[in-house]
């Protein structure tokens, strides 16, 4: 096949050839934005503008890697140069950049969510709340909404100071509180006693203004604790460049003048902060050459502080800009398009309806362009049901159709593709019933969001044995299941004598599972009895001994939790990945706790269940061949061929309203009518954003009834009886019921072994390849397949030397950065500072250990750093540079270089540094037992001539610790064919999915890997 070239349509020409000033581009959904932004730094680096000058800025990680990966296809090495961030990594680079203008700590960290809700359930133990009390009296009720408000207050920049005057301003506060107080007097001298409901208010009031208070002071319990812990988040970050950027004009001026163009992505999306920080950057600079891409129509993102005027007050500020809207729609019919344009065109507060800006000549109104879709145009279609069971089973039976079908979409070899059909609903809870029903006419789907460990099978059994191990009379009732459940599955005989015994209620004999298991004799199964007694009194005493991560582990092992859902083709994947979530949620408690017990980790999770926090398994980033399940804030910047939008009704959309949401004293108080003029305005776009994500096929559906409860349709499609839909109407008797249950409970044989290898395939295929992945894919190809594929870690790594080594890593980094920054590096007795205070802040097992690694690194830098020191600053190109998007035979290769070094005779050096025992010479080679240090080695020379077309006459490893040991080679072109051959063979196998083990060895490398049961059973 030919490959067409697409030339850019006079409206993306224009946004591509304006480069001066202040450019706005309005993109609606399928105009090619992303190819717009492509085309123009293709000619921004065609015109011979220095790559480095160029900064990009964007929402997201994947749409930053998504920008970086088109960008050097399309461009090569060159546009490897050009800044892509997102905002918190943009801040974090400048941190890293510039140490000496922030006060951080070496090691800081950014907080899990794990430590976020731990920390602040810490800070309710300790902050005395009296008028924050939950409607169940559970002390950690508010524990996750405390999080998301402190987090809120944090993007606002708010002051102590500002923060109480904003409960004196607030016109819901003090200023109601007032006029209240004043109403009842004036009331009760006219002899007015008829004012309970005054009273009821006033009361409210004072304790809305307490709780404010209350909130102030976990906030600051909050921070105090970060600080404490070395920690930061993501706010934090833009907060610290904001605050220096205010304090210190020349650094802001340094900083934004290495740039001459700014490009922002998806602005609409921005919140206060980040919109602060674009709004710096340019005020700052010379050239003010400003290009935001963005669409009010799309602002969808408000509960995570986007804002409805964003794009408006852009145009405020910069009142020069110009503005170019893209109408040309490449993605949908014009059927589609049209109807989107009717439900949107309710909406008051659009761009195209504000009259400020009609200079401007805004017109959002999208065209179907797309010549291979057009033909595919028809009629929209709207299922009326009588009840909400019968729309279920009809939008399932219609995708079972339409996949049994030759209409079903396909990819470009011909396969059938049903990633391309989609149902998009408000809630996840909705989706549930789909996923279910559509597996049981083994149709293979994939939800957009992680799912809860609470309701996943294999870590319910985790936590529940967990328990038992706490307190096995307390947790009777989990044991009551566990026992009937593999691995442990007792006789069912000796189960029903055990429950026989425990009616009984003698007050001489414990009447707990595990008791009666202790006392009781004449099993039908002894062995399996004995067995469960033995290794749960090991584990206990295990858990005595050991980290929780440790524990978890051998828990998983010993058991046999691990072997039986690994070898259970059943929900496969969803079961590995709930305990892969089980092992980091106690991994993180375990990091941020270092005492911390089984116990204290059960108490943990059990207040996550009690007060309904999530802890849920990582959203899947990989796209399966799967139907799409996805919220309508999960499908921005998605399309599919098939889309249905079910249960559009009021309650569901504009009567839906939050339970118990909490209104923070900054936030804006507006009028009734213009909050609701506010809300129908986000609804309208998050409804015009489902709609849009359809190419030619969309189902819009409402039901009458649900479970006996009226409906009605949304009134923002209510309008709409008299559009021209493809209308089907399905009337519902009282008789149809039966019928219809009994076709939503009905199930075929799911094919979950073809569901977990098309999981797998997936996988592979967005893997990428890094110096380390490599070298474990060539020691075991299995325990690969284990830890890079299905992401479960087994083995207690050695935190203590990878905490030490990353914190060696840290100061070196940091000493070359102040030497860049101030033209010198610090001095030793600054630099052994910085060395205790982050060895202070790193978590090491034991104390023994800290005070171990202490002595180490004193040492280490005693004799190292004085010969750093004297390393000329001009001479280092670079420290810590990621690389990505190497391409090796169409696939990426990844990885971090320590330093890059500039020669004098123009060519380069690349060190990587290690600590720990130096490895002689001879053994890092192919061969020797440090093989894996030669391919790293390799690999970095290869990366780096292939991204930067520079020369690299040496490379070497450099032993911090006795680094007159270090070890410095030189390759030729055989290095670089050996390495380009194995990367090529390792992807091959990989893709081809050979994960064979390595044999059985006599040095023990397989006797005490931790994978081992997994191994012998030879299941992939």
């Amino acid at each position: 096949m030919s490959n067409v070239v697409i030339k850019p349509n006079e409206m993306q020409q224009k946004a591509i050839d304006i480069l001066k000033g202040q450019v706005m581009l309005l993109a609606g959904p399928g105009t090619g934005k992303t190819f717009t932004v492509i085309h123009r730094i293709e000619k921004m680096l065609a015109d011979g503008i220095d790559p480095s000058s160029i900064l990009c800025l964007t929402y997201s990680d994947a749409a930053a890697n998504e920008m970086r990966q088109r960008l050097i296809k399309k461009m090569g090495v060159i546009a490897s140069s050009v800044d892509i961030y997102t905002y918190h990594s943009f801040c974090n680079d400048i941190i890293k950049t510039y140490p000496s203008q922030f006060d951080l700590s070496v090691g800081v960290r950014v907080i899990t969510d794990t430590e976020k809700i731990t920390l602040m359930k810490e800070c309710i133990d300790e902050v005395p709340l009296q008028f924050f009390v939950a409607p169940r009296g559970d002390r950690y009720y508010f524990t996750k909404s405390f999080v998301g408000h402190i987090e809120k207050l944090k993007s606002k920049r708010i002051t102590k100071e500002d923060y109480f005057e904003c409960i004196q301003t607030n016109p819901t506060l003090v200023p109601r509180l007032k006029e209240l107080e004043s109403e009842i007097y004036e009331r009760e001298q006219r002899g007015e006693t008829r004012n309970k409901g005054r009273y009821q208010e006033l009361e409210k009031i004072k304790s809305n203004i307490e709780r404010a208070k209350e909130l102030w002071a976990l906030y600051e319990a909050y921070s105090e604790k970060m600080i404490n812990n070395n920690l930061i988040d993501f706010s934090d970050m833009i907060n610290f460049v904001l605050d220096e950027f205010d304090k210190d004009i020349p650094f802001l001026t340094e900083v934004s003048n290495k740039y001459k163009y700014f490009l922002v992505d998806e602005y609409q999306d921005t919140n206060q902060l980040q919109n602060a920080i674009i709004f710096s950057l340019v005020d700052a600079n010379k050239e003010k050459n400003v290009f935001v891409v963005g669409d009010d129509d799309q602002i969808i993102y408000g509960f995570q502080g986007a804002r409805i005027d964003t794009i408006e007050n852009f145009l405020i500020k910069y009142p020069e800009t110009q503005v170019i809207c893209l109408q040309e729609n490449n993605r949908s019919t014009q059927s589609i398009l049209d109807f989107s344009y009717a439900v949107i065109s309710q909406d008051e507060k659009r761009l195209e309806n504000n009259q400020t800006f009609k200079d401007k000549h805004i017109s959002k109104r999208l065209t179907a362009k797309n010549l291979k879709i057009i033909p595919f145009d028809k009629k929209i279609r709207m299922l009326h049901f009588g009840e909400s069971l019968q729309e279920i089973n009809h939008i399932v039976d219609d995708i079972k159709a339409l996949v049994d079908s030759d209409s079903c979409p396909k990819n470009d070899d011909g396969e059938k593709d049903l990633s391309k059909i989609s149902i998009i609903a408000k809630k996840r809870a909705e989706l549930q019933m789909y996923a279910e029903m559509l597996k049981g006419k083994n149709i293979p789907i994939q939800i957009d969001d992680g799912r809860s460990i609470f309701a996943i099978r294999s870590s319910i059994l985790i936590y529940f044995y967990l328990k038992a191990m706490t307190n096995n009379i307390f947790a009777d009732d989990k044991l009551f299941g566990l026992l009937l459940a593999e691995p442990f599955k007792i006789n069912l005989e000796d189960y029903n004598k055990i429950l026989k015994e425990k009616q009984l209620f003698r007050e001489d004999v414990p009447n707990d599972f595990i008791s009666l298991m202790r006392v009781l004799d004449g099993w039908k199964d002894e062995e399996k009895i004995k067995k469960f007694l033995e290794t749960f009194d090991d584990l206990k005493l295990f858990a005595s001994n050991n980290s929780l991560r440790n524990t978890i582990i051998e828990v998983l092992n010993r058991t046999g939790i691990l072997v039986t859902f690994h070898s259970e083709p059943k929900n496969k994947m969803e079961n590995l990945m709930g305990i892969k979530k089980f092992i980091d949620e106690a991994t993180e408690f375990g990091n941020l706790n270092k005492t911390a017990s089984i116990f204290d980790f059960v108490k943990y999770l059990d207040d996550c269940l009690l007060n309904e926090i999530d802890i849920t398994t990582d959203k899947n980033p990989i796209v399966q061949n799967a139907v799409q399940l996805t919220t309508y804030h999960g499908s921005k910047g998605r399309e599919f061929e098939f889309v249905y939008l079910p249960n559009l009704i009021s309650k569901n959309w504009e009567d839906f309203s939050m339970p118990g949401e909490y209104k923070l004293v900054v936030d804006e108080v507006l009028d009734p009518d213009e909050a609701k003029t506010r809300k129908d305005s986000e609804l309208l776009k998050l409804l015009f954003v489902g709609i849009t994500r359809a190419k030619h096929t969309l189902t819009i559906s409402f039901a009458d009834m649900d479970n006996g409860k009226a409906n009605q349709i949304t009134k923002y499609l209510a309008n709409f009886a008299e559009y021209d839909f493809d209308k089907q109407t399905f009337e519902y008797h009282e008789e149809d019921f039966t019928n219809e249950f009994i076709r939503s409970i009905s199930r075929d044989v799911y094919d979950n072994k073809q569901a977990f290898i098309n999981e797998i395939q997936e996988r592979v295929k967005t893997l990428v390849l890094s110096p380390s992945r490599m070298n474990d894919y060539l020691d075991c190809p299995r325990k690969f397949f284990y830890t890079k594929i299905l992401n479960i870690e087994l083995e207690e790594g050695d935190w203590d030397n990878a905490n030490f080594g990353t914190l060696i890593h840290a100061i070196l980094e940091k000493a070359v950065r102040t030497a860049k920054d101030k033209g010198a590096y610090p001095d030793f007795e600054t630099v052994m500072k910085e060395f205790e205070t982050g060895l202070n802040n790193s978590r090491f097992t034991t104390e023994a250990k800290k005070e171990k690694f202490a002595k180490l690194g004193r040492q280490a830098l005693e004799s190292y750093y004085p010969h750093f020191s004297q390393i000329p600053v001009s001479m280092i190109e670079d420290i810590e540079m990621s690389f990505y998007g190497v391409e090796v035979d169409g696939n990426l290769i990844t990885g971090k270089i320590d330093r890059i070094e500039k020669n004098n005779d123009g060519t380069y050096s690349l060190y990587d540094y290690k600590t720990g025992v130096p490895v002689p010479e001879k053994q890092i080679a192919v061969g020797g037992y440090k093989e894996g240090y030669y391919n790293q080695l390799c690999f970095y020379k290869y990366a780096y001539e292939k991204l930067s077309g520079k020369q690299v006459s040496q490379v070497g490893i450099i032993y911090v610790e006795d680094h007159q040991r270090s070890v410095y080679k030189t390759f030729d072109s055989s290095d670089m064919e050996y390495i380009e051959k194995q990367i090529k063979d390792t992807y091959k196998n990989i893709k081809e999915l050979n994960f064979d083990p390595i044999p059985e060895d006599n040095a023990g490398t397989c006797k005490f890997c931790a994978y081992k049961h997994l191994c012998r059973l030879d299941v992939i």
